[in-house]
């Protein structure tokens, strides 16, 4: 990982935690942890390419919330987020020709994300309460890499093959979710919810001269587990 990159989200972190922190005393502030399984795939636009199903994925890392009102809450973070998916067609079978031929491709992505979010939360009925999450997941790539399974035997299949090179490294994901809290003593919760990642950008830039003009996208659907101290 960029360590310049990962100190740079950090800081952004922490500056966001201070800013609302201070806003005003009455103001609550939860800090977690978190770790998620989540299952991915990838959106493909372009002829002949197909999304070939899903890959299970993991996120962890830093949830805070800073309420605004007894029953919403910013919600924001640190994490990092395994992503990626599978999908097959025609592709060069090697860099120096013209060569096409069908492969299965199983693509791998890391980002470091900083979620931004608003959090509708119910009453606490016993000791549970609800919520409902909107709002936005940005994140920086710091890591790629490509299965590629030809089926043509003439041509070498590939394998933890990097190519960090052929992604933005920018993306970002529209992000809904809902799900419970459970008290379990003083300020102490654990938490657990559905949530939808709704990919927003292109994040494939190339090489175009061998793939085309493919686009490829991110969704991901989150079983999101955490604890608030």
């Amino acid at each position: 990982m960029n360590k310049r990159t990962f100190l740079s989200l950090v800081v952004i972190a922490l500056t966001t935690t201070s800013v609302f922190g201070q806003n005003s005393d009455t103001q609550k502030f939860h800090f977690g942890l978190k770790a998620s399984p989540n299952f991915n795939w990838l959106r493909v636009d372009e002829q002949g390419w197909e999304s070939d199903g899903s890959r299970i994925g993991m996120s962890y890392g830093l949830m805070t919330e800073f309420a605004i009102t007894k029953n919403y809450a910013f919600a924001t973070g640190l994490e990092i987020n395994y992503r990626g998916g599978k999908f097959k067609g025609q592709r060069f079978a090697k860099d120096t020709s013209l060569v096409f031929a069908e492969a299965n491709v199983i693509q791998k992505l890391q980002y470091v994300e900083i979620p931004i979010g608003l959090k509708l939360k119910t009453n606490e009925i016993g000791y549970i309460t609800y919520y409902g999450l909107f709002g936005l997941l940005p994140g920086v790539l710091v890591k790629a890499s490509e299965d590629v399974d030809f089926s043509d035997n003439r041509f070498e299949d590939l394998e933890k093959n990097g190519n960090q090179s052929n992604f933005y490294a920018f993306n970002a994901h529209l992000n809904v979710g809902a799900g419970i809290e459970y008290n379990i003593g003083g300020s102490t919760s654990v938490t657990a919810g559905i949530h939808y990642n709704n990919g927003l950008l292109d994040i494939y830039k190339g090489p175009k001269n061998q793939d085309l003009s493919a686009q490829l996208r991110t969704d991901a659907i989150v079983l999101n587990l955490g604890i608030f101290f």
